[in-house]
């Protein structure tokens, strides 16, 4: 998906770009529209999109660490620093 994305998100209705995409990675075309025309996951799209933006990420890539919500990419040495602070905090 990151990777096509200019094809896609521009449109107002992507739905035959993501279509083609699901089939060109041999998922379940039929399956794949009927969860995208019954919106199935559109209640976890929405609870990740409100964590996300309650955390204070408002964008791509963003990492989260136990609680912590982390915009953009911070390198491995930082993400490492903060894993290993979350488990030394959790006694793990």
């Amino acid at each position: 998906l990151y990777a096509r994305q200019a094809s896609w998100a521009p449109l107002a209705d992507p739905g035959e770009a993501l279509k083609a995409i699901a089939a060109s990675v041999h998922a379940d075309v039929t399956e794949w529209v009927d969860c995208y025309n019954n919106e199935r996951i559109a209640p976890l799209v929405e609870a990740d999109h409100d964590r996300m933006r309650s955390a204070g990420v408002h964008g791509t890539p963003s990492f989260f660490i136990g609680d912590k919500g982390l915009p953009g990419d911070p390198g491995l040495p930082a993400l490492r620093a903060i894993i290993d602070s979350v488990l030394a905090h959790r006694g793990g």
